[in-house]
């Protein structure tokens, strides 16, 4: 299996320029380092263009902003609410930028709101109106995102953001959602970046702290917060691929098991009400549908992902042209692990799931698959997804 670790660390590594694919891979994406990367990643993408006033990268065109996407409904949290990880609000982008602009009172007094667009989905509404000028690309290192490509493919959604804020905005102490790749590149403005390790939760040690400029890009697997320093702009994807498919398994566990303390109630009823084992599948049920509503996806759209994801591979690997016939096509193979790896992590999750199931005398691979996708009406449970996957495992061959 692929070593899903961390290197120890009292810095966040800086690049003044972008590494080739393979030193991305071996010396941050396989042991989940931080880094920020220097301007040339980005340095093509129309938005510096688009949303800057006059091309200056410390000022946003809030006039272009209003004009290009102000009658759009955003996603916004208050940075002041007791917590900011509560249901955001949605209102106009123009309403928003007018609070910014027009408060008669000063944007630092703690009495009033301090609102922070984030995760805006504009990426999901410009792919779709082809009036509207596409205002970035996705790096060439980040090209290999089987979460993306899932969901631009299957789903109406996604998991590509805007973040728009003033000075003083932020974002709290987390790690993205069940062990998921993170990049942001700054558009305008500057960020303060905290990190601390995986293995860290507590934050028994000091952060590492990390200020990104404009056109600069941070990739991160750690909890970390992040703080406007500035007004910004940034570009943000949270992503994942065979490399970090392990962990973000073992994630899952985890988080079921959290559902389940939770929902302890909930068993002891059916379980109490019920004359034979059918109660069990039941619960599983409800379990899972806790874990798409708190994430949105659950065992169901992660062995999704992963088949189709290993498909993508082998027929990227292969030459297979039609790996990149999709709305988020899949990275050509010399974007990508080699297939060994990508084999290797598949393997470690099918076999992990396999020993949860005979051991803990699970019933998950009885779980239907509610939200089917058009032409695959055929994977109705589980069972049928995962049967597919060890299909394709041992039709695999890999060459030398």
């Amino acid at each position: 299996m692929t070593p899903k670790g961390t290197t120890p660390s009292t810095t966040i590594e800086r690049l003044d320029r972008s590494p080739t694919y393979v030193e991305f891979l071996n010396n941050y994406l396989i042991n989940n380092r931080p880094v920020l990367i220097g301007k040339d990643l980005v340095e093509s993408w129309p938005a510096f263009h688009l949303w800057t006033d006059d091309g200056d990268k410390n000022n946003i065109d809030w006039n272009h902003l209003v004009n290009a996407y102000g009658s759009q409904t955003v996603p916004v949290t208050n940075c002041r609410a007791p917590s900011t990880d509560s249901c955001p609000e949605e209102i106009s982008l123009s309403k928003v930028v007018k609070g910014w602009l027009g408060a008669q009172h000063d944007i630092t007094d703690k009495n009033y709101p301090l609102l922070y667009v984030k995760d805006w989905h504009l990426a999901r509404w410009v792919s779709r109106d082809p009036s509207t000028q596409p205002f970035y690309t996705t790096p060439y290192l980040f090209a290999d995102d089987w979460l993306n490509h899932h969901y631009c493919t299957f789903t109406y959604d996604d998991f590509r953001f805007v973040y728009v804020g003033v000075q003083g905005t932020s974002t709290p102490f987390h790690k993205d959602v069940y062990d998921s790749y993170s990049w942001s590149t700054n558009v305008v403005g500057k960020k303060l970046w905290t990190f601390w390790t995986p293995e860290d939760e507590a934050r028994k040690q000091a952060g590492m702290k990390l200020v990104q400029g404009a056109g600069e890009t941070v990739f991160v697997g750690w909890f970390h917060t992040v703080e406007n320093l500035t007004a910004c702009i940034s570009i943000n994807h949270n992503w994942c691929n065979s490399v970090n498919l392990p962990s973000m398994y073992d994630a899952i566990c985890s988080r079921i098991v959290d559902v389940e303390r939770e929902l302890a109630d909930v068993r002891q009823l059916l379980s109490s009400n019920a004359k034979n084992n059918e109660w069990e599948v039941e619960w599983m049920d409800i379990v899972q549908d806790v874990l798409e509503k708190d994430a949105g996806w659950n065992w169901a759209t992660f062995w999704h992902m992963v088949l189709h994801g290993l498909e993508g591979s082998i027929k990227a690997h292969s030459g297979d042209v039609a790996a990149s016939s999709s709305a988020f096509p899949f990275a050509p193979r010399n974007l990508q692990p080699p297939l060994v790896s990508v084999v290797e992590n598949v393997k470690y999750c099918t076999e992990a799931f396999n020993r949860r199931q005979q051991e803990q005398s699970r019933y998950e691979l009885h779980l239907k698959i509610r939200h089917k996708v058009p032409g695959e009406e055929d994977l109705e449970t589980v069972r049928v997804v995962f049967d597919r996957i060890q299909h394709v495992l041992n039709g695999c061959i890999i060459g030398k």
